[in-house]
């Protein structure tokens, strides 16, 4: 997301700008990093930006693929910008668009870290540091290869949640729309039907007929208060950080999902992390890259404090420790492995605690979740059918 802001200089000068970060907390840090005071930030709010702060970025599976290729052909001896022409006339939109900036960037003399930073809104700032290190020590194909991996295992994470979170989401719209086309098509045709018996109809029939007739009537302003509702909440979310803070902290408290989301973000930052350790790029500016990967704002603004602690003498592991975010254990794992010298090398194992143990949550939430959206819709069912036959019990009942 874009930040524009106000400040000062370290020479006195007012300074106006913006600045690309995944949240206000790192828009700051970066800033301060740079010398200078911030007096006002604040997010510029653009039309694209209304369905996502990431929007303009390409995607995961997308970038992975880029930097397997260019590190194939760097590493078969085709220079750097034949291949990144060629990949550039066989790749389709928006990948397409990429590349050819960065080849006309390269064609003016520039180097690919360069050309990357140029492009804050398409690339991750992760990938123009690795890049930028792997090129001073002439291991750029092997720095691709590193980040093409760091970014397939990202997406495999990224849709491991997702669709966990998907199953239950399409069951549940798919519940509320067999709700509204029982309550607004079926119910008042039973209810028709009973007038004309004159039939005298039980409490739980009259209220159910009643909510029918209104969801019949007034369909139109239920539809345009739940699109208002929607709109509302997205652009509250993408324009006042406030809220979209208070929201992020919120959905951590979820039970199940909160925990879940978690997970997945310090699983993603801590893979970052070693992956950005592991090319060579300085501590402090590691840290700073892989807090990008962290979707949640919340966990965003609790890790931006991780390399202001480090620049006043706190290591990596008691900077952790004060943001109370990872697990107490496996601040100790990274303890021991930071004392010997072996951070990346821990991380990557940190990392993979934490993806096993989302793993098992997804595929434990998905095995309690099936039968519960059953009942869920068999209770939808029920609800609705049950006061429909009570009247016509009571007939029955007269008749015989």
């Amino acid at each position: 997301m874009l930040y524009r802001f106000v400040g000062w200089d370290e020479a006195g000068e007012r300074v106006r700008g913006e600045i690309d970060a995944p949240s206000r907390a790192i828009a700051l840090a970066r800033l301060r990093r740079q010398g200078l005071l911030v007096d006002r930030i604040a997010p510029t709010l653009r039309l694209f930006q209304l369905a996502g702060p990431r929007r303009g970025r390409l995607g995961l599976r997308q970038v992975g693929l880029l930097c397997s290729q260019l590190s194939m052909l760097i590493e078969g001896g085709v220079p750097l910008l034949q291949a990144l022409q060629v990949m550039a006339a066989q790749s389709k939109p928006p990948v397409k668009g990429a590349v050819h900036d960065l080849a006309v960037a390269v064609e003016g003399g520039r180097s690919l870290s360069e050309a990357l930073a140029l492009r804050p809104d398409l690339f991750p700032h992760l990938m123009m540091h690795v890049v930028a290190v792997s090129e001073v020590s002439g291991e750029l194909a092997g720095g691709l290869q590193m980040l093409a991996r760091q970014f397939d295992r990202e997406d495999q994470i990224q849709r491991k949640v997702r669709s966990a979170m998907v199953y239950p989401s399409v069951v549940m719209v798919m519940a509320g729309a067999l709700l509204i086309f029982m309550l607004g098509f079926m119910v008042p045709q039973y209810g028709d039907m009973f007038g004309q018996l004159g039939a005298e109809l039980p409490g739980p029939t009259r209220a159910l007929m009643a909510l029918g007739k209104a969801v019949q009537q007034r369909w139109h302003t239920v539809l345009a208060l739940a699109a208002s509702i929607f709109a509302g909440y997205r652009y509250a979310v993408h324009k006042h950080e406030g809220f979209r803070l208070f929201m992020h902290r919120l959905f951590l408290r979820v039970p199940v999902f909160g925990a879940l989301a978690l997970k997945r973000d310090l699983a993603r930052y801590t893979q970052a992390l070693a992956t950005t350790l592991k090319s060579g790029v300085p501590v402090l500016r590691a840290v700073e890259s892989a807090a990008e990967v962290l979707e949640n704002d919340s966990l965003a603004r609790a890790l931006a404090a991780v390399p202001e602690q480090m620049s006043r003498g706190a290591t990596l592991t008691e900077a952790l420790r004060r943001t109370a975010v990872l697990p107490p254990i496996m601040v100790e794992l990274l303890g021991v492995g930071e004392i010997i010298g072996n951070t990346d090398v821990t991380l990557q194992r940190v990392s993979g605690f934490l993806e096993a143990d989302l793993n098992e949550m997804v595929d434990r939430l998905t095995a309690i979740l099936e039968p519960f959206l059953i009942v869920l819709l068999g209770g939808i069912v029920v609800a609705t059918v049950v006061p429909m036959l009570l009247p016509m019990f009571e007939i029955y009942g007269k008749i015989s």
